[in-house]
């Protein structure tokens, strides 16, 4: 089954091939001016399957992650009702902290480092604690728990990003999109966003790896080492490019403008 194995995000054309058709519904219910809240996260949440399998062990890891980390955000937020004790602001951000700090001390053995963790950890845990920030200052009111889940599960951003901001993702999800506002603004955008990236990653960065950086020779000259360096640096740009671009433009196919890289 699709799930047995790891399906790394947007590496392949296959996994493209999976999320365009798994965004048909989402896009089908934008065009008619609605959106499932519950059919997006379901959606989010198939797709962190694929990319960590189903019967990994690094799936366990995330649920306790997520229920431990849910536990801190909504404590943190009925404890700020209350008080505005800076002690236990301090003490909640460094416990949302030791999971990332525990993979990062766990990579020093290879056995270990490949059990403990999961794809898209560190990424995950920025937008934690841009939550736990905003609680602190103020800016975040409510806390939906479903609006919650979908910011933190979002997939088209869920391995590599881009980070959006909490409030600026909820309000731009919830937002009301007439027909041809979405088509406009968000469906034609994120599109061209998407063969953008197809583009770059599946074309010219692979252009590079393949015909230059694979057919330098072993035992490298200067000028070897040269044209690896500039090869490598130019494969990085279309490959992480490439991937920002579809995921951006797979955000703007959801209704939700992802924040652009200054690069791009």
């Amino acid at each position: 089954g699709i799930f047995m194995i790891k399906i790394p995000q947007y590496e392949t054309m296959f996994s493209l091939y999976l999320t365009i058709i798994a965004l048909i519904p989402s896009i089908v219910m934008r065009f008619t001016e609605k959106k499932s809240k519950l059919w997006d996260l379901l959606v989010s949440i198939l797709f962190m399957i694929s990319f960590l399998g189903i019967h990994s062990i690094q799936i366990l890891e995330f649920i306790v992650f997520i229920f431990f980390e849910a536990l801190l955000i909504y404590g943190f937020k009925l404890f700020r009702k209350k008080s505005s004790s800076e002690l236990v602001y301090y003490i909640i951000f460094v416990l949302s902290m030791l999971p990332l700090l525990l993979v990062r001390i766990s990579a020093s053995d290879s056995v270990v480092s490949s059990m403990v963790g999961f794809t898209g950890i560190s990424y995950m845990c920025f937008k934690i604690w841009q939550i736990l920030f905003e609680i602190h200052d103020g800016k975040i009111e409510k806390l939906n728990l479903i609006d919650t889940l979908l910011f933190l599960l979002f997939f088209p951003s869920f391995t590599s990003g881009p980070i959006a901001r909490y409030e600026g993702f909820v309000g731009d999800y919830n937002s009301k999109l007439l027909r041809e506002d979405y088509f406009t603004d968000y469906f034609t955008c994120g599109i061209r966003k998407v063969l953008l990236g197809v583009f770059y990653k599946f074309a010219m960065a692979f252009f590079v790896n393949d015909f230059v950086i694979n057919r330098i020779p072993e035992g490298m000259a200067v000028w070897h080492l040269i044209i690896y360096a500039y090869a490598y640096t130019i494969y990085l740009f279309f490959d992480f490019a490439g991937y920002s671009n579809i995921a951006i433009g797979f955000g703007y196919l959801m209704g939700v403008k992802l924040p652009e890289n200054l690069f791009q």
